[in-house]
């Protein structure tokens, strides 16, 4: 992954962000980053309809005058994001039938899914919130074969790293694309997460992405913060949380409000840092960054 490799130096980037999922894999990953809250242990919220989402980021955007778009690579109805996202206060959600996007594999290309989005989001008036879910790297990571010819060869007795790794590059490939052709706008901020790690992939090629604390697993994704006013810098004393993204979207955005989060704001940290909160316990920032550069095989 070169871009993503340069982009470490070219924008906020925190390489150790706490992921929340359990029920709902991806679905209480967006939960969780729209929200500011712990998603459940056991089911995904989303398919809660009594549920109201009185913490939506994106309700407090549409209140401060701001569109709201979703962009998904895979069907409106996977994981009940059809219920969900009303309700969050989206102003519209695109699947891949909206879009007019072929499924190739399990859902669209990433590279098609960004440039309708792109194009899309020109003629939105601003300001506006765009949130894009890819599908192209997902398990069991071999949708890219129909599109992405694999130049970087095969790893002999791992075919599913091989395949990771191939798909990742192309994933690669399609955000240089987008996140060049968006800095050029100069208007907005940019925000690259994973949502979670990849299963099933045991490989001497790869790092473990999981931290056993106290009978707690602990799972970690990268983020790449960038736009206007983003100092670049790679964190090196303390990790992230899903829950700051929200408030440091808010932040990044100038919008003023009152938003209950036990989240940062990931563009200016207080000088004392607050826990993170998992699962009913809590956790020092710096404690955790630094069992994650000394455990982490």
């Amino acid at each position: 992954m070169p871009f993503l490799a340069q982009l470490r130096n070219d924008s906020l980037y925190y390489p150790y962000t706490l992921s929340y999922h359990s029920g709902g894999g991806t679905s209480d990953c967006d939960f969780a980053i729209l929200n500011s809250v712990e998603p459940l242990r056991t089911a995904s919220v989303f398919f809660e309809d009594r549920y109201t989402y009185p913490n939506s980021v994106v309700k407090v955007l549409r209140g401060a005058g701001y569109g709201a778009y979703a962009f998904h690579g895979n069907a409106i109805t996977c994981w009940g994001r059809n219920r969900a996202y009303p309700r969050m206060g989206y102003s519209d959600f695109f699947d891949l039938v909206q879009m007019e996007l072929a499924e190739q594999g399990w859902g669209a290309p990433d590279g098609a899914v960004f440039d309708f989005s792109a194009t899309y989001t020109l003629r939105c008036k601003p300001p506006f919130f765009a949130h894009l879910i890819t599908m192209s790297s997902h398990y069991p990571y071999n949708s890219v074969e129909r599109y992405h010819p694999n130049e970087l060869g095969d790893i002999p007795g791992e075919p599913l790293t091989s395949r990771h790794f191939n798909s990742m590059n192309y994933v690669d490939t399609c955000l240089r694309k987008l996140v060049t052709e968006l800095r050029l706008r100069n208007d907005g901020y940019i925000l690259i997460v994973g949502d979670h790690t990849p299963p099933k992939l045991n490989s001497s090629y790869l790092r473990a992405p999981k931290l056993s604390v106290g009978g707690a697993v602990l799972e970690f994704v990268p983020l790449f913060i960038l736009g206007p006013g983003v100092k670049p810098r790679w964190e090196v004393g303390t990790v992230a949380s899903f829950l700051d993204l929200a408030l440091t979207l808010l932040a990044l955005s100038g919008v003023s409000c009152t938003y209950a989060t036990s989240g940062i704001d990931l563009s200016a940290p207080p000088a004392v840092l607050p826990p993170i909160r998992f699962d009913n316990k809590a956790y020092s920032r710096r404690e955790l960054f630094k069992l994650c550069e000394t455990s982490l095989p």
